[in-house]
């Protein structure tokens, strides 16, 4: 397993950063140690972009390399061999012009807590950065990612709009989203929502961000 990977992120597999073993389903593939290097980069941010200079300096140290065709080899291979052990090989899901991301479809990126005025109680996990966002500077803080039904900007028709689907019963969801990142852009998530409190008492919410 992949030592440095973040707390609280459990992915379908076993990885040997060190031997390059990647191990799921009971089968076995191994990575070369450039691939490898690739792969633990993606691994240390889930769910985040990882630009094109990172992987460069994931392999020669360096971010200073103008031709990027090497990386796009690494993974297309990598794609390759993912795909023996679980038929897909979609776990990296590349970011025009930016670079890749890992993803896997049914795994946790992080999980918010919110109270009755929609104020984030719980991050879980709590020590690292998802889709560029601080968990630090969000805890406490008035903080919603997708703009829809509930708008991000104005608190109290928030609360007006998410009270008025929890005694619809309407709030539970399963969707995919656009969510608000760090850097200003957006990204496609799958995100449930979960309702805190009975019918007729809305006293917060559960939102799980998908990678």
């Amino acid at each position: 397993m992949l030592h440095d990977s973040p707390t609280g992120f459990d992915p379908p597999f076993r990885f040997d950063d060190e031997t390059g073993e990647l191990r799921a389903n009971g089968k076995t593939v191994w990575l070369t140690e450039r691939e490898a290097q690739v792969f633990a980069a993606l691994l240390r941010s889930p769910g985040d972009v990882v630009d094109h200079g990172t992987l460069l300096e994931a392999i020669w140290g360096t971010r200073d390399v103008e031709d990027h065709h090497p990386i796009q080899v690494y993974v297309s291979r990598i794609r390759t061999k993912a795909r023996e052990l679980d038929g897909s090989g979609d776990w990296i899901r590349s970011i025009r012009r930016r670079g890749y991301v890992f993803h896997e479809r049914d795994a946790t990126l992080v999980r918010l807590t919110y109270d009755s005025r929609l104020i984030v109680t719980d991050i879980d996990p709590g020590d690292r950065h998802f889709l560029g966002w601080n968990p630090a500077r969000i805890l406490g803080t008035f903080f919603l990612l997708a703009d829809g039904s509930i708008p991000h900007d104005n608190q109290e028709q928030a609360i007006q709009a998410v009270q008025t689907m929890h005694e619809l019963g309407i709030l539970d969801t399963d969707n995919t989203l656009n969510l608000r990142t760090g850097d200003g852009d957006v990204q496609a998530r799958r995100v449930q929502m979960r309702s805190l409190g009975p019918r007729g008492e809305f006293q917060g919410l559960e939102a799980v961000i998908h990678l």
